[in-house]
């Protein structure tokens, strides 16, 4: 019986124990993702190189992390389509992929000319670096 209460207590007050964000969060046991809260940031779900012309653009002139990616599309700036076609170099390899902004899952491309695109239901809106800092995530 001794063996019973030690064992329910010990259940009881683990489990109120992981109910405290801050007990959880600090212990690794919180399995809910920060960017859940957040309805604009971006989680990159997954990556994948493509190239057509492997003599010229290779995986390491786009070589970046989910990290990178996300930190891309903070930091650039959008712009139009007519404004990308007419003051951007389009590269012949790019970086695609999936991502989920809040709960919209959306498709994502960065081309290592350091341009890109997130298109979410049906709607693409389109990047672009201008400044030295968005630059160096090539780097």
């Amino acid at each position: 019986m001794e063996k019973v209460k030690f064992l329910w207590c010990l259940c009881f007050w683990s489990t109120a124990f992981c109910l405290l964000p801050s007990a959880c969060s600090a212990t690794g046991t919180n399995t809910l993702p920060h960017a859940s809260a957040r309805t604009n940031e971006l989680v990159i779900q997954s990556s994948q190189f493509f190239t057509r012309n492997p003599e010229i653009c290779r995986s390491s002139d786009v070589a970046l992390n989910k990290m990178q990616i996300a930190d891309f599309f903070r930091l650039a700036q959008k712009v139009s389509l007519q404004e990308l076609n007419k003051n951007h170099y389009f590269a012949p390899c790019h970086l695609e992929g999936k991502l989920q902004r809040g709960k919209t899952s959306c498709f994502w491309k960065i081309q290592a000319s350091a341009i890109g695109e997130i298109t979410c239901d049906g709607a693409t809106t389109y990047f672009a670096c201008n400044d030295e800092t968005c630059y160096r995530i090539f780097e």
